[in-house]
């Protein structure tokens, strides 16, 4: 399906009672109302000036947490479609909550994203 990228720029308001969680969804719809968090891989990268990357990493559908120890980062979420459990799912988003003792964070997300039925010439719908 794709990867996302977060720039973990300013987490470092971020306590280990109370990190930011980033966790993705399936839904059937465009919105979040019948949305079911999945199952995800991600990777770490170094501190900053380094140049190597963390193990992947499976994460539950509970995602994972960013604490005070992560400042001028980079997260990748990677999400397989076969491990999407949401059977008729269409929709995939990310969820980032960060709600506690931090304020104004300082990141940013992009993502990337791979049709599920990769060809020269995409189909057109009509």
């Amino acid at each position: 399906m794709g990867d996302i990228y977060g720039s973990l720029g300013d987490a470092h308001n971020r306590r280990a009672t109370n990190p930011f969680n980033f966790r993705v969804f399936a839904s059937t719809a465009a919105t979040t109302v019948s949305a079911t968090a999945q199952p995800f891989k991600y990777r770490l990268s170094s501190a900053l000036g380094t140049d190597s990357w963390g193990n992947i990493t499976a994460a539950t559908a509970a995602g994972v947490n960013v604490d005070e120890g992560v400042i001028n980062r980079l997260l990748i979420i990677d999400v397989d479609p076969a491990s999407i459990t949401k059977a008729d799912a269409n929709f995939v988003h990310l969820r980032v909550d960060g709600r506690g003792d931090g304020e104004n964070p300082a990141f940013g997300i992009v993502g990337f994203v791979e049709p599920r039925f990769p060809q020269n010439a995409n189909l057109s719908t009509t």
